[in-house]
C-alpha cells in the first residue's frame, strides 16, 4: 500500500497542472486505492469513502472542467441509476443479492469522474479483470467457480476508473 500511495502521489505531480489540482487528484487516487483494498479485504465499500470519492471528483470537475461539471452529474446519476436497477432487478429474479449498495454508491463517484461516455468502457475493462482475477484464482486454488461465489467487484470497477481517468488527463 506504501509503495502504491508514492506511486500516485508521482502520477498526481505529473498530472495535476499546480498545488491544489496536484493535492485533490493525490486524494482522488488514495481514496479509490483504499476502496480496492477495502472491497479485496472486506468485500466492504464504505460510504464515507464513497462519499469523499464523489466529492473529490466534483471539486476536479469544477477546477478543471474534466469532465465539465454537467457531464460528471450525469456520469453519476448514469451510472449509479444503471447499478440501482441491476441491484433490484437482480434480487427480484434471483431472490438474493448480486450487488451491493456499496457498488451502487461507488458508482456515483466513479460515474462522476470518467463522465457518461467513458462509463461502458470502464465497464468492460472492470468486468475482464474481475473474470481474469476470479479464473486466476479458481486455477491457483483450486476451488470451483460458482454462482454464489462473491466477488469483489467495487475493486475492479475503482482500478478501471483510475487507469482511464489518469490516461485521460495525459498531455497529447
Amino acid at each position: 500500500m506504501e509503495i502504491t500511495s508514492v506511486g500516485l502521489a508521482v502520477i498526481s505531480v505529473i498530472l495535476g497542472h499546480g498545488a491544489i489540482e496536484t493535492w485533490v487528484t493525490a486524494l482522488f487516487l488514495w481514496v479509490l486505492l483504499t476502496l480496492i483494498a477495502t472491497d479485496l479485504l472486506w468485500f466492504r465499500l464504505p460510504d464515507i469513502l464513497t462519499a469523499l470519492l464523489f466529492v473529490l471528483v466534483m471539486f476536479l470537475s469544477w477546477q478543471t472542467g474534466h469532465p465539465s461539471v454537467s457531464e460528471a452529474v450525469s456520469g453519476a446519476v448514469i451510472g449509479s441509476g444503471a447499478f440501482l436497477v441491476l441491484q433490484i432487478g437482480y434480487k427480484a429474479l434471483r431472490g438474493r443479492e448480486g450487488l451491493g449498495t456499496g457498488d451502487v454508491k461507488l458508482m456515483a463517484g466513479l460515474g462522476a469522474a470518467l463522465g457518461p461516455w467513458n462509463l461502458p468502457l470502464m465497464l468492460l475493462i472492470a468486468s475482464l479483470a474481475a473474470l481474469a482475477s476470479t479464473v486466476a484464482d479458481s486455477l491457483v486454488s483450486r476451488r470451483p467457480m460458482t454462482a454464489t461465489r462473491p466477488l469483489p467487484f467495487g475493486a475492479s470497477l475503482a482500478a478501471a476508473t483510475g487507469f482511464l481517468w489518469c490516461l485521460m488527463r495525459l498531455p497529447a
